[in-house]
Parts: structure tokens; sequence; C-alpha cells
């Protein structure tokens, strides 16, 4: 790996568009001014294996220090986990200010715990639906995939990478179902829609699990599920389909104690089990820290709080207002510059971290606070000045970049989260501008606070009702999957293409369906007279298993296919479509006619400038030359992988295919031997 690599960055539990690229040394120096999340992960450009953001850095440049994390769990309780030097608190709408004995059954090496609720990527949303619940269960406890994540990603993909990413796949996969009636069955007995991450390590072998709270006494066997014990605790494993032993090491897995469910693979919940079942009398003695400055929390919805911090994200703030296409921009409009030295000051005297906000979709107040908890009182004096200066500088900056900053909320854009943030972005800026420092003892507060005004909290709360659109058709999609019903084509509209979705909507062939139509095939085919051996051969080729398995094909074409009494009648019906060929073939559609050639040679131009296509409906293609006279005609035979296709050019004798390349949705090129000719389509 070099140093002028570049790097997608994604937030974690985002559904946004990645940041960047980026090159290595941004990246780092985002991760040392806590303005990324060491939990981010990162794609070289143009790869496909994402891997976590610290992993990619030189070592030197990695900071990796330990750390103790609590997290608030509501019925479950406050977990704390040790993880070397440094201590770190999640909760989330918590009420607790002590530390329970719960942390003494997490694994002695643990280096994680996050506690939030399902979908805390999501802040216009103040509750969430069913479905998005179930969906976001999917992935953590069983397994499978997120739909509403994997659909908020793909708004704005182009073509391949839908298909490289699974996408095309998500409404007839087997597996995305699975995990669907996995999460739905959680989802009608959790406690609330939280959950806890545990990664911890045992020898040198990395581990992540999943806790929830649930009332289920079991899951359903239809799952798939072995029944196994974890170190003397109930559990199960999830058997696939193509799994060769019962409980491999990369199975997914879980065992409970009472209401306790945790979810992870089997290697993860073999260790945890161990840990679990073997409780430990004493904590480390940065627990105090973590009590200490628990303590002194107010009871935001969401509270992040960390021992010995390695650095403070207080550009976060701003990079939460951002809009998704232009957060560069807006941090570096909002956040003041050369603040480096003064923030590396702050956390050398600092031993407690607090990060609180609540969810401002709730429509009361922007709230935002650092919580710090000083070495003592002469540091907390400290930290306050610095504070002050840092506050001065960074109203300083607002009131010079406001405008800026107000220009790049409110531009336009198509993601939901933008338009939330532009109905929120007064309140935010009101709150911003009336920050303030205040200490107490050894604990000095930087509070970020504004109530919404009695028009702003009505303006947004109508905002959160009427803006459900997504919801809405996520909520369509998941409930369409996990009922065996057709997928609405218009819910999948709000995500993708409308050619996309139409394809997606459809029924796939299946490896029965394509084996079915073989055989049919095979029969009509038999002692066919000479003057059908092309008609046959076309026929083994449209219904190859290769370009029949996992294609679009349609009740109707299948019925039609099934039924067909010769290959005259089989020549007729809808074949299994490639989702490229239906996209291809829906761009070329119409008439079109020669512009140009490349060379320009007299003899090719005469011929093919002022030339027409015309591609029809059925599949056929018809040709003018620019000299008029009767089009020839033929079937097209458009084939497509990519942002290239090719046809059948219906000259008689002519056997090789014309490759197409598409330039917007009114021009392409077309290459024949040594020529390029530019079409363009016909105006009426």
């Amino acid at each position: 790996m070099t140093a002028e690599a570049q790097f997608w960055v994604a937030l974690p539990g985002s559904t946004e568009q990645p940041l960047g690229p980026l090159d290595l040394k941004e990246v780092g120096a985002r991760l040392n001014a806590g303005t990324l999340p060491k939990t981010a992960t990162a794609c070289e450009v143009g790869g496909t294996e994402w891997v976590p953001v610290q992993d990619i850095l030189p070592k030197p440049a990695r900071k990796l220090g330990s750390r103790f994390k609590v997290i608030g769990l509501g019925a479950i309780g406050l977990l704390v986990v040790a993880v070397g030097a440094a201590v770190a608190v999640k909760t989330l709408a918590s009420k607790h200010k002590a530390l329970p004995i719960v942390a003494q059954k997490l694994p002695p090496q643990a280096k994680e715990v996050v506690q939030s609720r399902l979908r805390a990527d999501l802040y216009e949303v103040a509750a969430l639906p069913d479905s998005y619940v179930a969906s976001a269960l999917a992935a953590e406890a069983c397994g499978g995939k997120d739909v509403g994540v994997v659909l908020g990603w793909a708004r704005n993909k182009d073509l391949a990478t839908l298909k490289t990413s699974g996408v095309l796949d998500l409404t007839s996969s087997p597996q995305i179902k699975a995990g669907l009636v996995c999460g739905e069955a959680i989802r009608k007995t959790i406690l609330a829609p939280s959950v806890v991450e545990v990664s911890f390590v045992e020898g040198e072998k990395p581990f992540r699990v999943s806790i929830i709270r649930a009332t289920m006494p079991d899951l359903p066997t239809e799952l798939g599920l072995v029944r196994h014990n974890f170190s003397s605790l109930a559990g199960a494993c999830f058997k696939t389909s193509d799994s060769k032993t019962d409980c491999a090491d990369d199975a997914q897995a879980t065992f409970h104690d009472g209401q306790t469910w945790v979810f992870g693979k089997v290697a993860a919940i073999e260790a945890f089990a161990r840990a679990y079942t073997s409780v430990r009398n004493e904590l480390t003695t940065t627990v105090d820290i973590l009590q200490e400055t628990i303590a002194s929390t107010t009871d935001a919805d969401v509270i992040e709080i960390t021992a010995k911090p390695d650095a403070v994200p207080w550009a976060s703030p701003c990079e939460m207002t951002g809009p998704v296409e232009h957060k560069r921009e807006f941090l570096e409009a909002c956040f003041p510059k050369g603040q480096e030295k003064l923030l590396d000051s702050i956390v050398t005297k600092v031993r407690g971290l607090a990060i609180e906000r609540d969810i401002l979709a709730k429509a009361a107040a922007y709230h935002l606070g650092f919580v710090l908890l000083a070495r003592d009182e002469d540091a907390a004096r400290d930290v306050e000045k610095d504070l002050q200066d840092l506050v001065r500088d960074w109203r300083a900056q607002l009131a010079n970049s406001e405008p800026e900053m107000a220009k790049l909320v409110r531009a336009k854009s198509d993601f939901v989260r933008d338009e939330f943030w532009k109905a929120a972005f007064d309140a935010f800026m009101r709150a911003m501008r009336g920050m303030s420092v205040s200490r107490n003892g050894a604990v000095v507060r930087l509070s970020i606070h504004e109530p919404l005004r009695p028009e702003e909290s009505k303006a947004l709360k109508e905002f959160v009702e009427t803006r459900t659109q997504d919801q809405t058709a996520t909520s369509k999609i998941i409930e369409a999957i996990l009922q065996g019903t057709p997928v609405p084509e218009k819910s999948l509209g709000v995500f993708v293409d409308a050619d996309v979705a139409a394809w997606m909507s459809l029924p796939k062939a299946t490896e029965a369906d394509c084996d079915a139509i073989g055989l049919k095939v095979k029969a009509l085919s038999k002692d066919v007279p000479i003057e059908q051996f092309g008609m046959k051969f076309k026929m083994e080729q449209r219904f190859a298993k290769s370009a029949c398995s996992g294609q679009a094909w349609s009740a109707e074409g299948k019925a039609c296919g099934m039924a067909a009494s010769d290959l005259t009648s089989l020549a007729a019906c809808k074949a299994p479509t490639n989702v490229f060929v239906q996209m291809a073939s829906r761009k070329l559609q119409g008439a079109w006619v020669g512009d140009s050639v490349e060379p320009d040679i007299e003899k090719a131009e005469r011929f093919w400038v002022g030339s027409k296509l015309d591609f029809g409906s059925n599949g056929h293609v018809s040709f003018t030359t620019s000299a008029g006279g009767n089009p020839l005609e033929g079937d097209a035979d458009i084939q497509s992988e990519g942002q290239k296709a090719s046809f059948k050019f219906p000259i008689p004798g002519r056997t090789d295919r014309l490759t197409v390349t598409f330039a917007g949705d009114d021009k392409f090129t077309m290459s024949d031997r040594h020529t390029v000719i530019t079409y363009k389509r016909a105006t009426k």
C-alpha cells in the first residue's frame, strides 16, 4: 500500500455516501483529531474489501490506546468493559449513575462496548417503525443484512455497483429473507429497540458479539438452528444450507441467560460464554473514573463516556449537521482552524470525557454537551480557560462563515437527513452561537443547548411526520420480503432507477425453472426441419442455464414458455432477462440518426451520416441507409454487462455484433470495424 493510495471511508452504521476519496495522511489526521471514529471502515478506491480504518495506516501513525467503555442498557443495566489503560462509557436514554456488577461477566480483554438505539444513524426518526427494527436485528443478531441500510446506501449508485454489491439480489435472496424472519421473531419480544456490541480479544483473536434484551424463550427452529450449549448456557447455531458442519467457527450463533441474548459468530460466542460464566470479583481501578464521569452527566438521550481519552471529537456538531455531499466544505466553514495545540493541551489534562446529546427529531431542543473530568481542580481551571479560548475562536469562525454554511445546508439534496437539518439549521446556529463553558470542581462542561421555538418545533414535527417516503418505501419492501409477496416496484423506485426497480420487482428464475425450460427446449427441438435449425440454436441460447438462473422472469413469460407447443410459439414468449440487457434495451429503444463518422472518410460518411436505426420494444431493429429505401430488419438480440451493449446489425450476411457505448440517454457511439459512428436520438 502506497502513501498515494486513496480510500473511501464509511462511518459506523451510516447509510450515507462514504467520505472520500481520502489519502492516508488525511485519514490519519482525522483519526488523531477525533473527527473520524475509530470504528469507521475503509476501502481502497477500486477495491471491494472493507477493513477497520486503523488497519490501513502505518503502525506508527495509529493511536491504539486501549480503553474502558460503559454502556447504559435500560433494563439490562450498565455494562463496563476493560480494555487496557483508557476507559469509555456509552449510554442511550439511560437514567443510571453508577456502574453495575454486569461488568464482571465481560471478557477480561474486551476492547469496546457500544450501545445505541437500533439505526441510531437516522437522526430524522424519533421512533423506529417495526419493520426497521426487524431489519436492524436481522443484521445485529441473525447474521443477515439490514435491508434499510442497504436501500439507503443504494441511492444514486450506478448499475455495476448495485450488481457487485448484491443490491440487485435483495428482493430474491433466500438469505436476506431468512435474516428478516429471524429479526422479526426477535422484534416481537424485545424489551427495547436497542443493542449492545462488545468487541474483545482472546489470545490474539479479535471477536465481536451483540447483546439484546428479549422475553422470547427460544428462537424458532425453522430458521435452520442447531441446538448447542456454550459453557453450559443454552444456545444454538444458525446452520446455512451449504455448511459442512453444524457449528463452524464462522457460523452465526447465540446463547441466552434469561432475557439476556448474546449473538455473534460461533468462535466469538464460545469465547464470550467462557468469560460470562467465569465471574471475577474485582474490576480494574479505572472504573472509578467512569463512576465519577457518569455521575456528572445529565439525562440526555445519548451519552458517550470515555476515560483517559486520546482525543475529543470537538468537530462532531459540525460533522453531524453537514450535508452529505458537502461535508468537507461544511466542516471547514464550521470549525475554527489552527486549534491543534490547544486541543492537545486539553486532552492531557483530562481523565474522563462524556459527550451527551438529545434526539432532535423529538422536536424539543438542540442539545449537545461535552463533560470533561480533569485530573484535579487546578487542571480543571486550565481546561476551563482553554475551552473559553476555543469558544471565542469558534464563535468568530461561525460569524464569518454562517452565510457559506447556510448556503451548503440549503443546497439541493436527495438525502432526507439533509432536508431534516435544513429544518433545524436555525436552532443549530443559535445553539452554537450561545455555547457556554462552566466548571464545578474538577468537572468542566461545554454546553451547546438551544430550545426550539414553538414554530420551529411545529415545523420539525411536521417535517418528521410528512417526510416519510423513505420509511414507507422501506417498510413496504421489508414486509413484502417477509410475507413472500411481490415487492412493490414503486417502493424500490424510491432508491434505484425505475428500470432497475422494475427488474428487481419481478420474480427470478430458479434453478428448477431453468431446468424445466431447458427440458422444454430440448423436447421442442427434437426432429425439427432443417430450416428451423437457426431458431433451435437461438432458443437454446436464450434459455441456457447461464442466461436463465437468477434473472428476472415474469409469471406471464414463464407460463407462456412452459405452455409453448413449438419453437415458434416459444420464441414469442418473454425469456429471463438480465438487468443490464433491460437497461440497454430501454436506452436504445426508439429512433436514432447517424450524426458523424470517425475517421472522416467520404464513402463511410455517405453511408452512415443521416442513416436511421430504430429499436422497437419487441426486440427488433431496423436500419435505413442515408439514401433511404426499404429498411433492413432483424432481431437485435441486445446483450450487455455494463456501460456497453452490443446487437446484431440487420444486414444480410453479417454475423458479427456491433458494440454500442452510451453517452447519456440521447447519444451513443457504435464501432464498425475501423469506423466509429455517432448516433443521436431522432427528434420529432
